[in-house]
């Protein structure tokens, strides 16, 4: 009887999965986004008064539903205008914990997506675990930490200076990191050795710049500064995004409900 009791409670909610899959208006995506922002100079060598100073800012979006997560990578720009291509941006889909995952070149791209492995994928793509050796990266890079701040109960705030003599213009002045005790349970990791030493989630690196003369053109090169940041979004029923994830599942031959048919299957199998 008891047997029986479970396999209904187990259909009764698998039913229940299934109608909420055709229903999306009550279904809402979670994630979150990876900021990139940067300042560059373009100079021209025939004269020293035309310097064009230009910011870049770049967001990645991290959508989850189900078991299921979604990337959605920076576009592509036109590098005449540094305009962005509209609806350029790639797409990159896998089960959470799976090792491999479904590239889409875009929005349009109506493949089954193309296998790549995760880890390999989001480090060349979205920063993912890209300073795990920052601490010796300092080091050696005379560099070194001077203020250490905190903010409320769960910010931190580490600034490194760096002291060499001579700096070029690729030597970053000051060096922030950022960590949030709030936001450990988020699935990304800029440093997985960083977050489990600090026992907080590094959530923004900041690299300052100070303004300085270029020694050989003699450029007077302004100020400048590069972040990049973890941060996150509240649950929305967004319908485009919604259906967006569910074309590329489909695409990819996924179905969100594949577990509880097993479950159902591994119930009959072992009872």
């Amino acid at each position: 009887m008891n047997k029986l009791y479970t396999l209904i409670i187990m259909l009764l909610s698998l039913n229940t999965k299934i109608d909420c899959f055709h229903s999306s208006v009550n279904r809402k995506i979670t994630g979150f986004q990876i900021i990139d922002y940067y300042d560059i100079y373009v100079t021209n060598k025939d004269s020293l008064n035309s310097i064009k100073y230009i910011n870049f800012n770049d967001t990645i979006s991290v959508f989850k539903l189900e078991n299921y997560t979604l990337y959605k990578l920076k576009p592509v720009y036109n590098f005449q205008n540094n305009a962005k291509i509209f609806n350029s941006e790639r797409y990159f889909l896998f089960r959470n914990f799976d090792s491999l995952g479904y590239y889409f070149s875009s929005i349009y791209d109506t493949s089954h997506g193309v296998y790549y492995p995760v880890d390999s994928f989001l480090r060349v793509n979205a920063h993912y675990g890209q300073i795990n050796n920052f601490k010796d990266s300092l080091a050696k890079d005379s560099s070194y930490l001077y203020a250490t701040i905190h903010y409320g109960n769960n910010i931190l705030l580490e600034k490194y200076v760096h002291f060499d003599n001579y700096k070029g213009e690729n030597s970053f002045d000051s060096f922030y990191l950022y960590y949030d005790s709030f936001m450990r349970n988020i699935p990304y990791s800029f440093s997985n050795y960083m977050d489990n030493l600090m026992k907080m989630k590094l959530f923004k690196i900041e690299i300052i710049f100070n303004k300085m003369v270029d020694i050989e053109t003699g450029f007077t090169i302004p100020k400048r500064r590069i972040f990049i940041e973890l941060r996150k979004m509240d649950p929305m029923p967004d319908e485009n995004i919604y259906n967006t994830f569910i074309r590329f599942l489909k695409q990819a031959n996924i179905s969100l409900f594949v577990s509880s048919f097993l479950q159902v299957q591994s119930f009959f199998k072992f009872n």
